[in-house]
């Protein structure tokens, strides 16, 4: 192979982000207004963990988030909406993706919604 192709091969690959092929991660996060909380409490503490480790990755796990005594570690939905959307208690994404899926939520407005899905892939994407 010449020169000049490996010089495109490398323009392909770093014109997108570093983590736009991790087929592991969560291409989207589905989460309720509680949860979403927890996860803005816990981000700083994520991110310093990430710096640390110097991880690329990083599992996000909120099962515990507003665990009752009776284990029961989901958060309520309104009566008729039982199974209306299943929520993410613990997913994976890039560890750039942290910060902006932050950002996201702090800015986004449930309105009556009790559940929203975020598309880390699209909205993380720069």
């Amino acid at each position: 192979m010449s020169r000049s192709v490996y010089v495109m091969i490398l323009a392909v690959f770093s014109a997108q982000p570093l983590w736009a092929d991790c087929g592991f991660c969560a291409r989207e996060v589905t989460l309720s207004r509680p949860l979403a909380a927890c996860y803005l409490e816990r981000v700083e503490a994520e991110l310093a963990r990430v710096r640390e480790l110097g991880l690329e990755v990083h599992l996000v796990e909120l099962a515990s988030c507003g665990a009752t005594r009776g284990g029961n570690a989901l958060p309520e939905l309104p009566k008729g909406q039982e199974g209306a959307a299943d929520v993410d208690e613990s997913f994976l994404i890039p560890a750039q993706a942290l910060d902006c899926l932050a950002k996201t939520l702090s800015n986004v407005d449930f309105g009556s919604e009790n559940v929203k899905t975020f598309e880390v892939r699209v909205e993380c994407n720069d």
